[in-house]
């Protein structure tokens, strides 16, 4: 896919930014989570012993890539985490060649997708119903579903909906029910005026039906009625088409390393 797209500079910071500040959350609040911040990066770690959960931020080049690497290193190796660096582009380019001497491994790169033009209508689909989590209940059914949707272990998912993380303003939990069954996961983090949408998944057996679509457009609303401009997303390869068509629109390719 092709990287970043004419929009403006900006609003594309504001997004890298509040995907930033939404690992942030988890770090500051999340039971075992930290924060680490010098130069412009920020290692976000959220206690959960997977590298996607652990990152080194890098929106622009660092100063001194071998530095900021081993500081990373440093942060993570002393919470006992495995973790990974996610990189603009302008800023992969910059550690590149530290991260091959860092013990650093190539991952699969990440599309970003941004919706500028925050015009999406709701369709309902009948007997599909979202909720907002509230409380133990549908939280469990949160953390249930999510956990089978993606194929996980549900103690990533365990961490968005423990009292210190959920409680926080700028987060909101979604869950969609199919005739009163939770079948589908959101999450927003709204930051900088801009919904970061996080956690889609559908269950494998309720797939092909809208729900997806449905509980991202929700979310993504809910950032509207909150004063965001835009949305945000980090696609899957089998999202990709689904935001594509709700007109998301790919502006940037973050690239990914994970530490051995």
């Amino acid at each position: 896919m092709s990287a970043e797209r004419a929009i403006p500079a900006e609003l594309l910071t504001r997004a890298h930014l509040g995907f930033v500040d939404a690992f942030r959350l988890l770090g500051r609040s999340a039971p075992g989570g930290a924060v680490d911040e010098a130069e412009g990066a920020t290692c976000a770690a959220s206690g959960i012993p997977t590298p996607s959960f652990n990152r080194l931020f890098l929106v622009e080049p660092p100063p001194n890539p071998a530095v900021t690497l081993a500081r990373a290193r440093a942060f993570f190796t002393g919470l006992g985490l495995p973790w990974s660096v996610i990189a603009t582009p302008e800023a992969a380019a910059a550690i590149a060649g530290e991260a091959r001497g860092a013990r650093l491994q190539r991952s699969s790169p990440v599309p970003g997708m941004l919706l500028p033009q925050m015009s999406l209508t709701e369709r309902p689909i009948p007997g599909f119903e979202i909720r907002v989590v509230d409380g133990p209940a549908i939280a469990e059914d949160f953390v249930l579903t999510a956990s089978e949707g993606f194929g996980a272990p549900r103690r990533i998912f365990d961490v968005f909906c423990h009292p210190a993380v959920a409680k926080d303003p700028d987060m909101t939990l979604y869950v969609g029910y199919a005739a009163g069954i939770p079948v589908a996961t959101a999450t927003r983090v709204s930051a900088r005026r801009v919904a970061g949408v996080y956690n889609i998944s559908t269950l494998r057996s309720h797939r092909g039906r809208g729900y997806g679509e449905a509980i991202t457009a929700r979310a993504v609303l809910g950032g509207v009625a909150e004063g965001c401009v835009a949305s945000f997303l980090q696609a899957t390869q089998m999202g990709y088409p689904v935001y594509e068509r709700m007109g998301f629109r790919q502006v940037v390719e973050y690239q990914v390393w994970e530490a051995r």
